[in-house]
């Protein structure tokens, strides 16, 4: 059956901005409907097969209030606004006080259940009463702002989806927080493989679609490690609707209500949200997820073959590595969980014991860099970020920690400083080496973005086909504003003492992003994958020893996926990149530089694939004096620009 186009409609960007009070198919609203999706007869629509029973849902009486649809109402509003408005004294024909005593009575029910009370009853406004008035119920405006997962809310989502409970506040804790379910199979060759049993769980709004993903396959990976020693990772399966059907473009990197929300407002809702009839009945907003299992993929990175329990297109093994022009048997970039042979790995990071926060002021820097690659920065005290810094973090790798901050707007961030420099974990490290080295960072990511746009321009001039989803993140460098009395912020690591008008505590701060993180290399380990995307990575880290003349190597590629900020499309972020100098000494650039040693690790590990040897960058292992040196090497030099073109095309 032939789909219509999967390019969101403007029906899909309204629908997303829209609130739970409004159903997407019928486009009626209901001032007490509490659930985003469908309204009630909608959504049984949507749910019956059978032709007779449709038209007969069609007569169903709906609540004018929450949209409850049932041949059983007898009235035009449901059992829970009647109840409220009797209880209260409320005429049936009197709708302002039927709505606003039924807001209340609901709002004190939920505050009772949670808190282990017999259910209140309504109040009317004006009336003394010995419950709780609707100003005394917390709103979500009231609620202090919580942290959340590390991942920027596209700001087409809804206001009402970003609040989630704190950490170590339950579900049940949280009334302001929507859910959505899911449900996930696990397949191949298009067979469900019944022995793993479903994925059945739900997810706050805001969690980010490859947080899901690996919480998903965590599940299946339980049951997978008791036939196969390599775990499935996001690279070995694809995900598909219910019925193998393609998710919409773009949607797979926003938050799990987004992608919920730009799929039921598509014309062919019913198609991409189709239910297993096993979950028919299931309430509310809910995704039928199915994961299936690429054969090629997880061959190509793992070397080995499906386990025989799940079966295999083929019975014999191929001989994978005579495709290679490198020994290594790997095909496919490793998940974060699986370490690389690097000094610098971060270990899993500790969630932090508490969720207090001070109330904190940044000076952001201003920086900038020009043709040549060469940063400048300049600090301008009218920039200026206020908000709350979480005391404790909640990560901690080998040299950074990272804290939660949420600027006074709104917006969600995450403050990073180094808490070791490669001199060990019980040795301070100076504000002054923390100044220097986030300095270093911070330079690092604007020039490796300018040297990114340089390499998409070459890739384009000499119409290579590359990946061009990568991009660097964003972020800030910041000095944080000391208070009066000479105390810095508990996050920084300098409370305990006086500092004085020198002393200065720095920052580096980025947007918060999904915690999924993909490794295209590490500090000394440069891997030769054959997939297009990983030899984008590493023919990007060639082309930055390239252009730098020899003094500069880009390592410690990692990404997470998300949506770029300005054009809305779906991008790898590149973030806490290292980078190598061909200098003797090490830590020029920052404590993961190993000096000309990285370097010529790198040299000596890479390989150049189709990538490189189409944008004609230098391999390493040709003499420089021969007569056959690519003519790469005379065209580009430090600022990029083509020294042997032609006069005439100037």
């Amino acid at each position: 059956m032939a789909l219509a186009s999967s390019t969101i409609s403007d029906n899909a960007a309204s629908a997303i901005d829209a609130d739970p009070k409004k159903c997407p198919d019928c486009l009626a609203r209901f001032d007490f409907k509490t659930s985003i999706g469908p309204c009630g007869r909608c959504y049984k629509l949507n749910a019956e097969q059978d032709s007779e029973k449709l038209e007969k849902i069609k007569t169903f009486p709906m609540c004018k209030g929450c949209s409850a649809c049932s041949d059983r109402l007898a009235t035009e509003y449901c059992g829970d606004l009647k109840v409220a408005a009797t209880e209260a004294g409320a005429e049936d024909n009197d709708l302002e006080n039927l709505t606003t005593t039924a807001e209340m009575w609901r709002s004190q029910k939920s505050q009772a259940r949670f808190q282990g009370k017999n259910r209140p009853k309504p109040t009317i406004p004006n009336m003394p009463t010995p419950y709780a008035a609707p100003s005394q119920v917390p709103t979500p405006s009231q609620q202090p702002i919580q942290p959340s997962t590390p991942f920027v809310v596209p700001t087409s989502a809804p206001n009402d989806l970003s609040s989630r409970p704190s950490p170590g506040q339950s579900r049940s804790q949280s009334t302001k927080d929507p859910q959505v379910g899911f449900v996930a199979r696990t397949m191949f060759n298009n067979k469900e493989v019944v022995k793993f049993g479903k994925v059945i769980d739900s997810s706050s709004f805001n969690v980010p679609m490859p947080d899901i993903i690996e919480r998903i396959l965590t599940r299946i990976n339980k049951d997978w490690e008791n036939i196969s020693e390599e775990n499935l990772s996001r690279h070995d399966v694809s995900v598909r609707l219910f019925g193998n059907m393609e998710p919409l473009e773009e949607s797979m990197n926003h938050s799990i209500g987004t992608f919920y929300q730009m799929h039921s407002a598509h014309a062919q809702s019913t198609v991409y949200l189709k239910r297993d009839p096993k979950f028919k009945s299931v309430p509310g907003a809910f995704i039928c997820f199915e994961i299936h299992i690429n054969e090629q993929a997880y061959q190509s990175r793992t070397g080995r073959d499906i386990p025989a329990l799940i079966g295999s297109s083929s019975n014999k093994r191929k001989n994978i590595s005579a495709s290679y022009t490198s020994s290594r048997v790997i095909s496919q970039p490793t998940v974060s969980r699986i370490a690389l042979n690097s000094r610098f790995q971060f270990n899993i990071p500790k969630l932090r014991n508490n969720n207090a926060t001070s109330a904190i002021a940044f000076n952001i820097a201003n920086g900038t860099i020009n043709d040549r690659g060469n940063v400048n920065i300049d600090w301008d005290k009218d920039i200026q970020w206020n908000g709350h810094l979480c005391d404790s973090p909640f990560a901690k790798g080998k040299m950074k920690m990272a804290f939660e901050f949420t600027r006074n707007d709104g917006d969600q961030f995450v403050a990073k400083r180094f808490f070791n420099i490669g001199q060990g974990r019980d040795m301070p490290v100076e504000l002054s080496d923390n100044a220097n080295y986030l300095l270093h960072e911070y330079s690092n990511i604007l020039r490796g973005n300018f040297w990114l746009g340089e390499f998409y321009d070459l890739a384009d001039d000499e119409n290579v086909e590359v990946s061009k989803t990568f991009s660097f993140t964003e972020c800030y460098l910041a000095c944080e504003v000391i208070s009066a009395d000479g105390f810095a912020s508990q996050a920084s690591g300098a409370r305990e003492k006086t500092l004085t008008d020198d002393d200065e505590v720095f920052w580096l701060i980025e947007p918060k992003r999904a915690r999924a993180v993909d490794r295209w290399s590490g500090s000394m380990d440069h891997p030769n994958f054959l997939g297009k995307r990983h030899q984008t990575a590493m023919a990007f880290a060639h082309f930055t020893l390239e252009i730098s003349k020899g003094s500069l190597v880009y390592v410690d590629l990692q990404s997470t996926p998300g949506v770029h900020s300005k054009t809305g499309l779906s991008t790898d972020i590149l973030f806490d990149v290292g980078t190598h100098s061909n200098s003797d000494d090490k830590g020029l650039t920052g404590p993961g530089d190993f000096g000309r040693e990285g370097i010529e690790a790198f040299e000596k590990q890479h390989k150049c694939l189709s990538i490189c040897q189409k944008l004609s960058l230098i391999p390493f292992d040709v003499d420089e004096d021969e007569d056959t040196e690519p003519v790469s090497k005379k065209r580009r030099t430090s600022n990029g620009n083509d020294e042997s073109r032609d006069d005439s095309d100037a």
